[in-house]
């Protein structure tokens, strides 16, 4: 197993699961546009449970608040200047939520592939 680590940043955008974006989800296009950035790596979240200024908390076996479930895409990416360029290009897309850039730690686990062994070949009879 090998390990490398090194210093890098992270981009959280924290959104609402039902935001769309010339109709499809918001969160998606985000996603979409981070790897079109040629970013590192990005991920999204939906979140089960949540609240925000309402104070109300929303929970997804709760009919009349699953609508405001919580979104998170996360981004990360060795500079963080890249990052904040990006979300500057998304200030046409967001217009509510939370963003939070901050300086983490990279480690990222690698283990070769294990070998690869053909299985039994099939055999098939040709009929005429």
């Amino acid at each position: 197993m090998s390990l490398a680590t090194g210093p890098a940043a992270r981009l959280t955008i924290i959104l609402h699961a039902d935001a769309y974006w010339h109709h499809h989800s918001l969160s998606d296009e985000i996603l979409h546009r981070a790897l079109e950035a040629g970013l590192a790596g990005a991920s999204r979240f939906h979140g089960i449970e949540g609240f925000g200024r309402s104070g109300r908390l929303h929970t997804d076996i709760d009919p009349d608040t699953m609508s405001s479930l919580p979104a998170e895409v996360v981004i990360v990416d060795p500079s963080p200047e890249r990052l904040r360029e990006f979300l500057s290009q998304l200030d046409e897309i967001l217009d509510h939520g939370i963003a939070i850039i901050d300086t983490v730690e990279v480690a990222i686990v690698s283990r070769p592939a294990p070998p690869v062994t053909p299985g039994p070949r099939s055999t098939r009879s040709e009929t005429k």
